[in-house]
């Protein structure tokens, strides 16, 4: 067992959960490719040449977006033991979680894009890049 507790204990974990602050981070990588040209000479002397492309990371950052206000509307939790696993002496209860955050309202979600759209801009600096945002909850577990 990874977490082992009593329903107290197990209701006590949940409530902190649903007051964990919700974090939205922006990361952006630029990145460039090379050709490198290797040459060698086999056994009899005969030369060959092997072509390799890599890419060359040039360039990370991080943002994180910030906003006013935030709210779990996850609703009550309510530990269902009809399906515990049950020995002589105790009942046991895999709990299975996960989560999803979402942008309360189009305001919020034009505000997260337009400044989604200037951390690009303003973080371009290679040939290319790749983007992603992380929604979390530190130490979800």
């Amino acid at each position: 067992l990874l977490n082992p507790m009593d329903i107290s204990g197990m209701y006590s974990y949940m409530e902190r959960q649903f007051k964990k602050e919700p974090h939205i981070t922006m990361h952006i990588e630029c990145y460039h490719y090379e050709t490198h040209v290797h040459h060698d000479h086999d056994h009899h002397g005969h030369g060959h040449t092997h072509t390799q492309t890599v890419k060359v990371t040039t360039y990370r950052a991080q943002k994180e977006f910030i906003y006013k206000t935030w709210r779990d509307i996850s609703g009550n939790f309510v530990l269902d033991t009809s399906k515990a696993l049950k020995n002589e002496e105790k009942a046991y209860v895999t709990l299975d979680l996960s989560y999803e955050i979402n942008l309360a309202n189009d305001g919020t979600t034009e505000d997260f894009e337009r400044e989604r759209e200037q951390f690009k801009r303003e973080n371009t600096r290679d040939a290319h890049q790749s983007y992603h945002d992380d929604f979390l909850l530190y130490d979800f577990t």
